[in-house]
């Protein structure tokens, strides 16, 4: 076998593992965050790994990826850079993120990379096993939601709702949501027999009642969406009066949908969420952060330091002052305001070179795979999430590796597509293409394989400072959190000297002290964190209420009053 093809596999089976244990993995036993840490340390882990393979095989992976999406996500990589360096925010937590999502600077590289080594792999077995895979963990998603919502969840969380490993019923019903979509997919055109099919729609009709019982529409509305396109995609093939009848049931469902959303219609009682209030409320202060820094931004997960400030009066008076958020529940304004518009158009690049990859594998297969058909509709599925929501770490990944999945079809040249890889074909001189690998091998025939020294040094290498970089977060939150168990102040203060502390932290101290009656120790760490933070309200908040003087007390209301100017309290 030849090692460049070892080497696809290998990064294919490295992308095959990542979706699912980022997803998956917890640590509630260890850390104040339980849920995003631990999924920023593996995917930093497997995304940097794989930098160290193409490092040392730049020339042959960028073949295979092409210079497009090769200078594309070089650009968004070094642009995020870029806004770290000239925005004001603190550089950890644009690094790192902010406490509970952990979605800065790093996190969008890592999950670049990982686009990337999906991308260029370039296998149909490798795609097919990431659908699996995704089905695979909504199944353990699902079964711990189940448990979750019938009161058997073994760890005691501080809530009691079906959120699964992913923190929040959103989150856990936009995942499940999007598997739902890739297993229609497998039901319509896997081409299973009765019986599989018939389990199929069991899980199916399980699935939709657990995400149901959460509360949160994300999930059923983006899997009614997405079964309605692959549901287009096999009526496409009929008659001229079926496709017209289909287009028509699209038109009218898109209407009642749309109207449902905004409380009319028959669907409003089905659809309409107060929340969708506050994401508009949200929506405008992402849109006015853009526009008043579209060059660099204000910082990634900095959204919420210029939150209250650019809100509006709106959303100040609709249900109170103390409302805020630290996302724009829409990951393009998320990405925008973070990194501006250069850096939003770069993702809408990337994900266009997904869209791009799509249409040319549709124009060289000879045949509909239901593996692309669940990959392309569990990616239109993952985009209208991200309208609506946040790039949480576990359901962000499957995003861009769905993204990648598609660039990838479409870099498949049309020979091995049309013989459908089959593991033995008699092969005459070398492919017509770059990007065709040796279709001669499969996971298979690499048992026993083993990468040459010098890949295999850099994959460790990459793994290694992949642990290091995510690292410090992780041991700061817990250490941290075994400070708080102690009860004791001078600890709680000890545990804020570590880097990749955060302002929540600081600020859950500062509560701490105020309410074991240490005024002192209470205001000279908000003097300590506004340092760092100088936008912090609630530290703000703490010097009013502390003051020492009548001076010191007015600088305090003024700058409260600066940074939420609609807000008519101190």
């Amino acid at each position: 076998m030849r090692v460049r093809d070892l080497l696809l596999v290998r990064v294919g089976q490295i992308a095959i593992f990542t979706g699912p244990a980022v997803t998956l993995a917890i640590t509630p036993n260890t850390n104040f965050d339980p849920i995003n840490l631990a999924k920023l340390l593996i995917l930093s882990v497997a995304s940097l790994g794989f930098l160290g393979l193409f490092l040392f095989n730049s020339k042959f992976f960028i073949q295979r990826l092409g210079s497009t999406v090769f200078l594309l996500s070089l650009a968004f990589a070094l642009w995020l850079i870029l806004s770290l360096v000239f925005s004001d925010a603190h550089w950890e937590q644009q690094l790192w993120g902010v406490w509970g999502r952990s979605t800065g600077v790093l996190t969008y590289i890592l999950l670049c990379l990982i686009m990337l080594a999906v991308a260029s792999v370039q296998l149909i077995e490798t795609y097919s096993r990431l659908v699996y895979g995704l089905i695979f963990v909504s199944i353990l998603e699902i079964a711990y939601m189940a448990m979750q919502t019938f009161g058997k969840d073994p760890v005691g969380w501080s809530r009691k709702e079906a959120f699964g490993t992913l923190g929040n019923i959103n989150f856990s019903s936009a995942f499940i949501g999007i598997a739902m979509v890739a297993l229609f997919a497998l039901l319509v055109f896997g081409q299973k027999s009765k019986v599989i099919n018939l389990l199929i729609f069991g899980f199916l009709a399980f699935d939709f009642y657990v995400i149901a019982k959460t509360g949160s529409i994300q999930g059923p509305v983006i899997f009614l969406i997405g079964t309605l396109l692959i549901i287009g995609v096999k009526v496409w093939a009929f008659g001229s009066f079926w496709k017209v009848s289909y287009l028509s049931f699209l038109f009218v469902s898109f209407v009642l949908g749309v109207a449902g959303l905004l409380n009319k219609g028959p669907l409003a009682s089905l659809l309409y969420q107060e929340t969708l209030i506050f994401r508009r409320d949200y929506w405008f202060a992402g849109m006015k952060m853009t526009l008043e820094n579209p060059i660099f931004g204000l910082g990634m997960d900095s959204y919420g330091d210029y939150y209250r400030e650019l809100r509006g009066l709106e959303a100040t008076v609709r249900t109170g002052p103390d409302r805020i958020s630290n996302s724009a529940h829409n990951i393009y304004l998320d990405v925008s305001s973070g990194g501006g518009i250069p850096l939003l158009l770069l993702y809408v690049l990337l994900l266009g070179m997904g869209l791009i990859g799509a249409i040319r594998y549709l124009r060289s297969s000879n045949e509909k795979s239901w593996h692309f058909i669940a990959v392309a509709g569990a990616w239109v599925a993952y985009q209208i999430q991200a309208l609506v929501s946040i790039n949480q770490i576990g359901v962000g990944v499957w995003g861009w590796i769905l993204t990648g999945c598609l660039i990838g079809y479409g870099r498949i040249d049309r020979e091995s597509l049309n013989q459908k890889q089959i593991k033995k074909p008699k092969i005459k001189g070398e492919a017509k293409s770059v990007v065709a690998a040796d279709k001669s091998f499969s996971y298979g025939s690499t048992r026993g394989e083993h990468l040459p020294a010098p890949s295999l040094l850099a994959l460790f290498m990459g793994m290694t400072i992949g642990f290091l970089v995510a690292l410090p977060p992780m041991l700061a939150d817990r250490n941290f959190k075994t400070a708080i168990q102690t009860r004791q102040i001078e600890e709680m203060e000890s545990a804020l000297q570590a880097t990749g502390i955060t302002a929540f932290h600081f600020e859950h101290v500062i509560q701490s002290a105020a309410l074991a009656n240490l005024p002192d120790n209470a205001r000279n760490l908000a003097h300590k964190l506004l340092e760092t933070y100088p936008r912090n309200y609630y530290a703000w908040g703490i010097i009013y209420q502390l003051a020492q003087s009548d001076q010191e007390r007015n600088r305090a209301l003024q700058e409260r009053r600066r940074l939420d100017p609609f807000n008519p309290g101190p």
